[in-house]
């Protein structure tokens, strides 16, 4: 596993995957540190020779699928979202979307290429690319450990519902907030927990003022970071305010 260690560095190891650290540094629009990163990525193909490399995220697909050009290496990319660059509307955005399809349209029509994506609009983006369907596999999802996130029955009381993710815009963060806000004018009540932590790499992180005026507001409660997602889903949080738990988490 080739990727940026931070603290997790021994948890990756745990899992009996060799590490080999990269300077990568998410959210940099600087060509020098794609230029570096793709350098060390080469070098690690070369040393390594893989037969196969299985790109994670389209930042991973992009600085792989550059860093394998002319390897006998096949090249299985991931696409597990598309990202802001092809969701925001902003005029820097629509300016690098097109730079980054040029890009892509030559990376992934290779013969050693092949993409994963986890929903019809990713594919259909893949597809516009020029890519034949024949290359492009549509999977369900990234998958949940069924052993560790068991559901629980429902006890009676008020209804809960749990977000766990990054706190983007771009996640529908701010909708379920305003659904919620909504509820609660019309005497219903629904209890919103939260859990997760804003993105400063990501554009469309939201802010920690607007966080702390959300849970300033009645039956929200802004959890943070939370390891144990599986405690969350199951209402087995310490506080009173968990004893319920929507299964439909974000």
């Amino acid at each position: 596993m080739a990727t940026r260690v931070g603290r997790h560095g021994a948890a990756i190891e745990a899992e009996g995957f060799e590490l080999h650290p990269i300077s990568w540094r998410r959210g940099s629009l600087d060509p020098r540190d794609l230029v570096r990163v793709v350098r060390e990525v080469r070098k690690l193909y070369r040393e390594l020779g893989p037969d196969l490399a299985h790109h994670v995220a389209l930042p991973a697909a992009l600085v792989g699928s550059l860093a394998a050009i002319g390897l006998p290496l096949v090249c299985l990319n991931a696409m597990t979202g598309l990202g802001t660059m092809f969701t925001e509307d902003t005029s820097k955005a629509r300016v690098a979307r097109a730079s980054l399809r040029l890009v892509l349209r030559a990376l992934l029509k290779r013969s050693r290429a092949a993409v994963l994506v986890q929903n019809v609009d990713d594919r259909a983006v893949i597809e516009g690319l020029g890519l034949n369907r024949d290359r492009i596999s549509l999977i369900p999802g990234s998958g949940v450990d069924v052993e560790a996130m068991r559901p629980v029955p429902e006890p009676s009381g008020p209804i809960t519902v749990a977000f766990v993710g990054r706190l983007l815009a771009s996640k529908g963060i701010r909708t379920l907030v305003a659904a919620h806000e909504l509820l609660v004018q019309r005497g219903r009540d629904i209890r919103l927990l939260i859990a997760g932590l804003p993105d400063p790499a990501n554009p469309t992180s939201i802010p920690q003022q607007e966080i702390e005026a959300w849970t300033r507001q009645p039956n929200i409660k802004h959890l943070g970071f939370v390891e144990d997602i599986g405690g969350i889903v199951g209402a087995r949080h310490t506080s009173p305010f968990c004893r319920r738990i929507a299964r439909g988490c974000l």
